[in-house]
């Protein structure tokens, strides 16, 4: 993760204008339901592109989610779309 941190800011990566936001709380509205979620980091590179990182981690491989878990995962990535 410091590898990351260091070259999220290495300007030759996205300019020197980029700007970097962190920890950054959503909240969206999809079929009458509030949906809340949570964006690691964020960076705006000097041509305005955004570019999004989220990380996740579990301590069971994806094949032992419960089906709740699954559907639950797959409402989060339709929401980051």
């Amino acid at each position: 993760m410091h590898n990351f941190m260091k070259n999220l800011k290495d300007p030759a990566l996205y300019g020197k204008d980029a700007v970097i936001m962190s920890n950054i709380g959503v909240k969206a509205k999809a079929f009458d339901t509030d949906i809340y979620g949570h964006i690691d980091h964020i960076v705006i590179d000097s041509y305005g592109n955004l570019h999004m990182y989220i990380f996740k981690a579990a301590m069971e491989p994806y094949s032992k989610w419960s089906t709740q878990k699954k559907e639950k995962y797959k409402y989060y990535l339709a929401f980051l779309k």
